[in-house]
């Protein structure tokens, strides 16, 4: 039995014993300890028992139960996959065939589905029985014996087409992830108060609820219900938080709002999703006083993040206004390579290009989306939009956005420059000088 070297989700459940008389979440203004949290994770785990689904669909809510439906999931080395109410019933059926969902979980909160149920067995998380004592954890074991090249999730994504197209993310992605995020020197402890505004579907959110679990930190969700930055603002004021991952246009929306706004306890204030102005970021900074800025990055095929930049109070690197990207996750290999496959010189323009072990093996039964070899994938090339900061033959080069059409594409090692050809919807960047 061989354990994970660097195991997300073997420290969460470290975490449910070490802490738990500790607020693990708060939802609705409701909190939750880490014991109870364990308990009702127990709880769905029991479901799970003698079971032969392999991927599980969890219906999008802001509950205790949906969360401990996707760490009951994990645990019991099941792959995950979110179905959200509020999408159309065409998308949510596509995604379940594709996925091959049998096994729907929601709560009793739950008042439109929005999918096609006749073939799918629908289970009410709230209604199931607590286990016995006895078997606590029955399957603690499993995520052990689960080996590293399975999947944690399946996010499904729009792309160009318009169609789902899912995007696996093994065991081994998303320890490469959390080993990797850990290492940018964060100072978190089961101190700080953690906000979660994203949607579950959306994988930014998958680190602002699993993160802070393995510090015995609280996570403090936004409800859905009413408007949304307004919801976030009085979140992180009501209970003073230490730490919010938010989307630029979160901020342009609250910048009306500036002058009445002081968060003195907020010590981190990462910024993604978007493209980051770096006037308006510092326009923030008068209202979070004490806290650090950091621009994270990242395509759903390489696992939520790979890059970051720590901004600075001062002389925050940038092109055309847009905060830079910064360097890669640590396990990262990044370049700017031209139509040939070849890295570009400074001043040049070409494709962003990242490898690593957070980058997923190949899209969800998709074999033309993966290049003739998929099993030796090695590379995305993908969309950039923002000014990015890499360490190339030991110097910083900037990288500036030159197109607006997004994509990513897998290139499998061994015909990186041939395949180049045949994307239409590549974006171009540029290198310079800093």
């Amino acid at each position: 039995m061989k354990k994970y070297p660097n195991d997300l989700i073997g420290d969460i459940m470290k975490a449910f014993g070490k802490y738990a008389d500790r607020p693990a979440f708060v939802i609705e203004d409701t909190a939750c300890t880490y014991g109870e949290l364990a308990t009702c994770v127990q709880k769905i785990s029991s479901l799970f028992k003698d079971r032969e689904d392999k991927i599980i669909g969890i219906v999008a809510e802001n509950r205790l139960e949906t969360y401990a439906s996707i760490l009951s999931a994990l645990i019991c080395g099941k792959t995950y996959v979110i179905l959200h109410p509020s999408y159309p019933k065409h998308r949510n059926d596509r995604i379940a065939d594709s996925a091959g969902i049998r096994l729907v979980l929601h709560t009793e909160n739950i008042h439109v589905l929005n999918l096609d149920t006749r073939n799918l067995e629908l289970i009410c998380t709230s209604e199931i029985e607590q286990a016995e004592n006895s078997a606590t954890f029955h399957a603690a074991e499993d995520i052990l014996h689960t080996a590293e090249e399975e999947n944690a999730y399946i996010i499904f994504t729009s792309g160009s087409t318009g169609e789902p197209k899912g995007v696996p993310i093994s065991r081994r992605n998303l320890n490469a992830f959390y080993t990797a995020y850990h290492r940018l020197g964060w100072q978190l402890d089961e101190n700080d108060r953690m906000l979660q505004m994203f949607e579950l579907t959306f994988d930014v959110s998958i680190v602002s609820f699993l993160y802070p679990l393995t510090l015995g930190a609280c996570i403090y969700t936004v409800s859905p219900e009413g408007v949304k930055y307004i919801n976030v603002i009085e979140t992180l004021e009501k209970y003073d938080l230490t730490f919010a991952a938010v989307a630029p246009s979160l901020l342009q929306l609250l910048r009306p709002y500036f002058p009445e706004i002081h968060l003195p306890a907020l010590r981190y204030l990462v910024v993604t999703a978007e493209a980051s102005d770096a006037e308006l970021l510092d326009a923030f900074r008068k209202c979070v006083p004490n806290a650090s800025f950091i621009n994270l990055y990242g395509p759903t095929e390489g696992t939520i993040y790979c890059t970051a930049y720590r901004i600075p109070v001062t002389s925050c690197k940038h092109h055309n206004g847009m905060t830079a990207i910064g360097r890669p996750f640590e396990g990262i290999d990044a370049l700017i390579m031209d139509n040939d496959g070849r890295p570009l010189p400074t001043g040049e323009t070409g494709e962003l290009w990242i490898s690593g072990n957070q980058v997923m093996g190949g899209y969800w039964n998709a074999p033309e989306k993966n290049g003739k070899n998929p099993r030796r994938i090695s590379f995305i090339v993908l969309a950039l939009f923002r000014l990015c900061l890499f360490p190339l033959q030991k110097t910083s080069l900037h990288f500036s956005e030159l197109s607006s059409t997004p994509a990513s594409h897998l290139v499998p090692s061994g015909s990186l420059g041939m395949l180049l050809s045949s994307f239409s919807e590549v974006q171009r960047i540029r290198c310079s000088s800093p």
